[in-house]
């Protein structure tokens, strides 16, 4: 069932181009985590829980699901020194899940420095050996590039090299604005990007590692754009994304640009298109095929803008 909402008057269009078409040659994925160790993690949040703390607890959740299912590591930053740009270390190898050892080195994070995401993101590609394998990598983040490179020109760069690579990105507990200097990240990695806050933090974990460790290596854009009397908006709207395959619809992506491309494998969606404060479109579905050269077109007619009910 579509979920409630209030009518703002737009067109709503989207289509679907296939990329990542060779799926991977390896049974199993192959997932880097790549685990924001910077010393905002120490941020305490409602509850009064810091946010490596919850974290650690989410992982400690969910890793008994990830053995035998997928090889993983994990790569952290900023645990080490204050104020070391080069603080980036590969803390747990790529290898078959040990949950006991999981978890301890995740305990071991102990958030100090800097929050170097475009050489994290390329010292976890390397130590995936993503030329020659199948590779994802799976940023958790709270925080933008604050080292002086540019993470998104760093996932362009890494796709263009890679055999088959997908960066996903969990923005946790960060603002539209936060979160749209890391959707490009998600973008140029073939990957998508979710927000998140406490709450939401562990299903939206377990979710995001349902999703890669099930994905067949296969992904379609997702190119989302609205108008207003024929005119592009170019700010001012996000998108939401649910799985439409269950009663939970879970959130799977989100943009907060108005012109967005999200990647996502083949099934059906329902697509929010939401704008200003409260105010929000009817939800649409969107069924996404692989169809090798062929590009799939949904177009969406949506009513008037009107404020929110109060």
């Amino acid at each position: 069932m579509l979920r409630p909402h209030h009518l703002l008057g737009v067109a709503l269009a989207a289509s679907t181009v296939p990329i990542n078409a060779n799926a991977a040659d390896e049974t199993e994925p192959r997932i880097m985590l790549v685990l924001d160790g910077s010393s905002s993690m120490w941020t305490r949040v409602e509850g009064g829980i810091s946010k490596i703390e919850v974290a650690r607890a989410s992982i400690a959740e969910l890793v008994d699901g990830w053995e035998s299912k997928m090889e993983f590591g994990i790569t952290t930053y900023g645990h080490r020194e204050e104020g070391n740009c080069h603080d980036i270390e590969t803390v747990l190898p790529i290898a078959a899940v040990d949950a006991r050892q999981v978890v301890d080195v995740v305990n071991g994070i102990l958030p100090r420095g800097k929050t170097p995401l475009a050489a994290a993101l390329r010292q976890a590609a390397e130590a995936l050996d993503y030329r020659n394998k199948p590779a994802k990598i799976l940023l958790v983040s709270d925080g933008i590039e604050n080292c002086g490179q540019d993470p998104c020109q760093a996932a362009r760069e890494l796709s263009a090299q890679a055999k088959d690579l997908e960066i996903d990105v969990i923005g946790f507990d960060m603002n539209n604005h936060e979160m749209g200097q890391l959707e490009c990240i998600a973008v140029n990695g073939a990957g998508h990007m979710v927000q998140t806050d406490l709450s939401q933090f562990t299903e939206t974990m377990d979710q995001t590692m349902i999703a890669a460790m099930s994905d067949d290596g296969q992904n379609a854009s997702l190119l989302l754009s609205t108008t207003l009397v024929n005119k592009p908006v170019t700010e001012d709207v996000r998108y939401v994304v649910y799985r439409d395959d269950d009663d939970t619809s879970p959130k799977v992506a989100e943009s907060v640009s108005a012109q967005a491309t999200l990647n996502l494998p083949a099934g059906r969606y329902i697509v929010e298109a939401l704008r200003g404060e409260g105010a929000r479109t009817l939800a649409k579905r969107v069924e996404i095929e692989i169809v090798a050269g062929m590009e799939q077109k949904h177009v969406f007619k949506l009513a008037e803008f009107r404020p929110p009910v109060r």
